[in-house]
């Protein structure tokens, strides 16, 4: 697990239904395993800010 995660926040931050945090979960996995890398927290956070784009809803959580 990267150093940077704060999983907490992210379950504080993101309220989406159990698919779409898969969703988010293998977009971050892919964008890592583009750049040859561990998973870090602004995959996550760019995953899910493209989960909301998706549904049409504003990500107002934090940025990567």
């Amino acid at each position: 697990m990267h150093p940077d995660l704060h999983l907490d926040l992210l379950a504080r931050e993101v309220k989406l239904a159990g698919g779409n945090i898969r969703n988010i979960a293998l977009a971050a996995a892919a964008q890592a395993a583009g750049e040859g890398g561990a998973i870090a927290m602004r995959h996550l956070l760019a995953g899910a800010a493209r989960e909301y784009q998706k549904l049409g809803r504003a990500w107002t959580g934090p940025v990567a």
